[in-house]
């Protein structure tokens, strides 16, 4: 009695045609002879999962399955078993809905119903046609390989290289400009077995700069006289050089100097200020700071809603 295609395929009736399609896919792989050679369980199941798809993968022969079985009232006895047309001395292929190329592409084999040129599972052997040939299917190109490489804040910054090892050989990785966390970079064949090599970047944080995209933070400590007469700081690039910062009278903490062009790429690097207050609880310093209050009184929270 002949199987249910919807059974073969393990799909539901109502299941859609990117739904049925999946299932068939799913199947047809792991029942292929080429991935089971020798099997003649898997041989038959693979003929059973194309006679299914045969049916379900036709929008007119899916509803006259749905609506009559197997048994076509207008052809009851089909063409050589199939009822449902085109396939006729058992080729569940025919002129249906089954793209020979797809089958091809997918496994790796000839395609063509009659056993075609090339190193892989060929239709025709299966299905009736020549003989005694053996197939050899096709060897599987290698996958490529995911690695994590952890990289200094500048470096990402600067760009650079960074030697590793993959496999007891040695090799350079080139660090693009401006690197970011979690950017991926191809090392086409440098992994075992001639794979692709893929490196996931992490970057270590630095212990005193800071990236906003292109922009670098870095934070300067100023103590409460400097923040309040002015001074000049001599602060780092991620350049290496070293460049001048004249904070002017009465900055307030939070306050960013722009150093332009001092940045990744097009960046910039920006001076954040930082104030320090001095705790003073007694003696002559306190006395001279509240001295100082009184000839410069500052409302500090002025203009705030909740003061």
């Amino acid at each position: 009695m002949p199987l249910d295609p919807y059974e073969v395929l393990g799909v539901a009736k109502a299941a859609s045609e990117d739904e049925i399609k999946k299932a068939y896919r799913g199947k047809a792989r792991q029942f292929h002879p080429d991935r089971n050679p020798g099997d003649k369980t898997a041989e038959s199941k693979f003929k059973e999962v194309q006679d299914a798809y045969e049916i379900l993968g036709d929008k007119d022969k899916k509803a006259k399955f749905d609506q009559f079985g197997h048994q076509d009232p207008n052809n009851p006895f089909g063409g050589g078993g199939n009822p449902f047309g085109g396939g006729g001395g058992g080729n569940p292929f025919g002129q249906g809905n089954i793209n020979m190329e797809d089958l091809a592409q997918m496994f790796g084999g000839a395609g063509g119903g009659g056993g075609g040129g090339g190193g892989g599972f060929s239709f025709g052997d299966l299905f009736g046609g020549k003989k005694g040939r053996a197939t050899k299917g096709r060897k599987a190109p290698p996958q490529q390989q995911v690695a994590g490489l952890t990289i200094d804040f500048l470096t990402a910054a600067n760009g650079g290289k960074v030697g590793i090892s993959v496999g007891g050989k040695n090799i350079d990785v080139k660090i693009p400009t401006g690197a970011a966390e979690g950017q991926k970079l191809r090392m086409g064949g440098q992994a075992e077995g001639g794979a692709d090599l893929i490196l996931e970047i992490h970057i270590e944080p630095h212990p005193y700069f800071r990236r906003q995209d292109n922009d670098i933070i870095l934070e300067c400590p100023l103590s409460l006289v400097e923040a309040a007469l002015g001074t000049s700081v001599e602060v780092p690039s991620i350049s290496g050089s070293r460049i001048k910062v004249k904070f002017p009278p009465g900055v307030s903490s939070g306050k960013r100097l722009r150093l332009k062009g001092l940045g990744i790429k097009d960046g910039d690097q920006y001076v954040e200020v930082k104030i320090i207050a001095p705790a003073v609880t007694e003696g002559k310093a306190r006395e001279l700071l509240e001295e100082f209050g009184k000839l410069n009184p500052q409302d500090a929270r002025s203009g705030l809603g909740w003061a």
